[in-house]
């Protein structure tokens, strides 16, 4: 998912990507996970936009929203991705 570049360090985030990329089902996931992420993304914006006063807000605000939602991922992600495979076992 997109979020799983904020986990990553750079250097393993290329390797995955081109690991990935050698193995077409893998780069069609990938791809998939990446569009459904930055879809939801957009959304977000969207939904969003009319509570938001000015522009200048509106880009701070969802700044805001994105890194804490980084910020998330990074304490949780793990574990969330730990127990959804745990329970599809």
């Amino acid at each position: 998912m997109v979020w799983d570049v904020g986990t990553r360090s750079p250097r393993r985030l290329l390797s995955d990507v081109a690991a990935g990329a050698r193995v077409p089902a893998r780069l069609a996931a990938g791809l998939t996970r990446f569009a459904i992420g930055f879809g939801l993304l957009l959304l977000a914006g969207l939904v969003s936009a009319p509570a938001i006063p000015t522009m200048r807000a509106y880009t701070v605000l969802e700044t805001g929203m994105l890194l804490a939602a980084l910020l998330v991922e990074q304490l949780l992600g793990d574990e969330l991705r730990g127990a959804v495979r745990k329970r599809g076992a």
